[in-house]
């Protein structure tokens, strides 16, 4: 799900229509240089910023674009298959299950639109509705920036419940098997029944957190406060204190957390105990959070390229370049690794991976 990175991509967008030279175009070379088991497959200037990461589909990339438009490219050439305009730019978008791709808008015309993933076509579309997307296989939850929380049929679009949910709405959600878990302002996580809408829990894990993971949950907040909890009753099992704010929620497995700092640190935690597994410093601003690709942690930078690291030992192997300044998380599938830049360019590397 994209919503983890919507507030980072946001400021990082931000600060470019507000024209500050540190996040203009990276002054670069314009032959890239080989990185040794990632060969350019294609590149394509799409001419308009990518606000949200791309989504994998299939074989293909599902590109979201602030021109009030989303594009599915062909994952080997990088040909344009399809293109849907909306009514206004994409505030979220995220697959459900296999079948459906549902777009959230953002103002001044907010909307929810289910789309076939195969050809652009609507399947459903409910108007004056928006805000973060939370999915699983199965279910789909929408959380509007007035704090309206609503799980969604996925045939019509027709809320099966509503919960007026004060302080929602602000960071996106997490979906579980059973539950739903909202970040509500200033510093609380509530946690609700995803069949009726009921309030199952609430508890305070720091300013403005993120939420990621199911056994255990882990939020990380803005204050740097990383937390692991019980997802049936909001426990805290353990905590620990980082200096810096976090890019977005962390990734977690059965056996480690990997997260990134805007100061410039990526690391891996032992989950069973929140001790570091490695650490690694880069160029800083850091504005979108890790990205997994095989056994390699993918790191973008704010000012161009991505660095490459081995997953168990952090160890740099190569950068893949970019010209343009990087406010989006890279993505990767079958078809390799594609790193969409501030401006609209896209390249894709492949992977020996």
């Amino acid at each position: 799900m994209l919503a983890s990175t919507i507030r980072a991509a946001a400021l990082a967008i931000m600060l470019v229509g507000c024209g500050s030279p540190q996040f203009d175009r990276v002054e670069r070379d314009l032959v890239p240089p080989q990185a040794p088991g990632h060969p350019v497959r294609w590149e394509k200037d799409l001419g308009r910023a990518v606000n949200l990461s791309p989504v994998p589909y299939k074989d293909g990339w599902i590109i979201p674009l602030v021109n009030n438009s989303i594009q599915f490219l062909r994952g080997d050439t990088g040909e344009v298959l399809w293109k849907k305009k909306l009514s206004s730019p994409p505030f979220d978008a995220t697959l459900v299950g296999a079948g459906l791709l549902v777009v959230a808008t953002d103002l001044p015309k907010e909307d929810l639109r289910a789309l076939s993933p195969e050809d652009g076509s609507t399947v459903w579309n409910v108007e004056r509705e928006g805000g973060h997307l939370a999915t699983n296989a199965t279910d789909l939850v929408v959380i509007r920036r007035n704090g309206v929380v609503s799980r969604r049929d996925l045939s019509s679009g027709a809320a099966l419940w509503e919960q007026n949910l004060r302080g929602a709405g602000w960071r996106g959600a997490h979906l579980l098997q059973a539950s739903v878990l909202i970040p509500v302002r200033p510093d609380s996580l509530v946690a609700l029944d995803l069949e009726t809408g009921k309030r199952l829990w609430a508890r305070e894990v720091g300013d403005w957190p993120h939420v990621t993971g199911s056994d255990p949950v882990v939020t990380f907040s803005d204050q740097g406060l990383l937390t692991l909890m019980d997802a049936q009753t909001g426990k805290t099992i353990r905590e620990r204190e980082l200096e810096g704010i976090p890019t977005g929620p962390p990734q977690v497995d059965q056996n480690h957390v990997l997260l990134s700092l805007t100061k410039g640190t990526v690391t891996m935690l032992k989950l069973s105990d929140l001790s570091p597994h490695w650490e690694q410093t880069l160029d800083a601003p850091l504005v979108s959070p890790p990205a997994v690709h095989g056994d390699l942690v993918l790191q973008s930078g704010a000012k161009g390229g991505v660095t490459v690291m081995d997953w168990r030992t952090g160890k740099t192997e190569t950068e893949l370049w970019h010209r343009e300044k990087l406010f989006v998380s890279p993505v990767s599938s079958k078809a390799g690794i594609l790193v969409a830049g501030s401006h609209g360019r896209l390249i894709c590397y492949g992977s020996h991976r």
